[in-house]
């Protein structure tokens, strides 16, 4: 490079380290948490405050098979059946593979959100339930028959 050129590069150099490191800034926030069973629970809420995804880990053994356990997590994103500053619920209806098993998931998720007193403005703790259930399938034949009891959850920065 010329002598010339050397302030335009070192000036699109810092542009780009001052690009690079914004976003850190203006990231979205991850909350997370755990259910009643002691799995994961992660909440992705924007910039803007709203809520970006939900996702619940959950476990079941209430099948028709007895002594079976099918395990999964169900991730919810907008739009939402209702969408309010504190308040959401939505419905997923998703497919999970387990080995050569296939399930067919269908999911309700209920979720309030508690502010912090101290900043409003901040994500706040968020608290709910999932339940439903799914239908397991091998080949296409129904072989088990599984319900999502109502499970709590917790999730916080």
């Amino acid at each position: 490079t010329s002598v010339r050129a050397r302030p335009v590069l070192v000036a699109c150099a810092a542009a780009l380290v001052a690009v690079v490191a914004a976003p850190s800034a203006i990231a979205d926030t991850n909350l997370s948490g755990r259910t009643s069973q002691g799995r994961p629970v992660t909440i992705v809420v924007g910039t803007d405050g709203k809520v970006r995804s939900v996702r619940i880990s959950w476990s079941t053994t209430l099948c028709r098979r007895r002594g079976v356990r099918m395990r999964g997590a169900t991730t919810f994103r907008p739009p939402f059946d209702v969408n309010q500053a504190n308040h959401l619920e939505g419905t997923r209806d998703h497919t999970a593979r387990q080995g050569r098993l296939r399930s067919l998931v269908k999911a309700n998720f209920a979720a309030d959100r508690t502010p912090d007193p101290a900043n409003p403005a901040a994500p706040g703790t968020w608290s709910g339930t999932i339940s439903g259930g799914l239908e397991v399938r091998r080949r296409g034949r129904l072989v088990n028959d599984c319900a999502l009891r109502v499970i709590r959850w917790t999730a916080a920065p």
